[in-house]
């Protein structure tokens, strides 16, 4: 789970974790004050492992993180990974799903969708026109935002990449959630990138009746 692949927070609900757990965790978190609360609340939008480069664009801490990030080591809440031999960019993670899913929980919705719209922001400004080769991960950060027209775009250049390699339930996921979103916001995706949508939705019905 990480900012360079297409999972992020995964298969544990937040409301599965125990009030006891998530209370040690967060006392944990608070006796390190707040900027590293704050630092720690925006790498748990990236992912379990995360590029810390990408947590200071995010987290915009002013040149703070150099000094943050030895002490999270000490305390044992993140370590270094060799992002390089796992085919992602990431160099830090969490030392535990929990920790990550916990500090994503603390977070408010407008919060969320801020940190969010920051860490997508920041990839399209790295990627520039490779762009596309990151629609995944645009696409999760956008679809928890209120920009609904980048949302779309990206959910439907993910589910392209999908449908690429026949992962049918993955592309299915993110063209529902794209015409979920088009639903509630016509004006959020032109007469062409709908039509778009729902042809390689109807190719998704196609091929699973095939493959049943």
């Amino acid at each position: 789970e990480h900012a360079g692949d297409a999972t992020f927070m995964g298969t544990r609900a937040l409301d599965d974790i125990p009030t006891s757990l998530e209370n040690l965790i967060m006392d944990r978190v608070h006796r390190l004050g707040r900027d590293t609360i704050w630092l720690l609340q925006a790498a748990s939008v990236l992912g379990r492992e995360f590029p810390m480069s990408l947590v200071e664009q995010v987290a915009e801490l002013n040149g703070k993180v150099v000094t943050l990030v030895p002490q999270l080591e000490q305390n044992g809440l993140i370590f270094r990974v060799d992002g390089e031999r796992s085919g992602t960019p990431a160099d830090y993670a969490f030392n535990h799903a929990l920790v990550q899913d916990t500090l994503y929980g603390s977070l408010l919705t407008p919060q969320r969708a801020t940190l969010h719209q920051k860490a997508a922001e920041a990839l399209e400004e790295s990627y520039g026109d490779k762009s596309a080769d990151v629609a995944d991960v645009l696409a999760h950060h956008y679809a928890r935002t209120q920009r609904s027209e980048k949302a779309v775009y990206y959910l439907s250049l993910a589910a392209k990449k999908n449908l690429r390699v026949f992962s049918l339930a993955e592309a299915q996921a993110q063209l529902d959630q794209a015409l979920a979103r088009i639903e509630a916001e016509p004006a959020c995706a032109d007469d062409k990138l709908l039509a778009e949508i729902v042809v390689d939705r109807l190719m998704v019905c196609c091929w699973e009746a095939d493959f049943t």
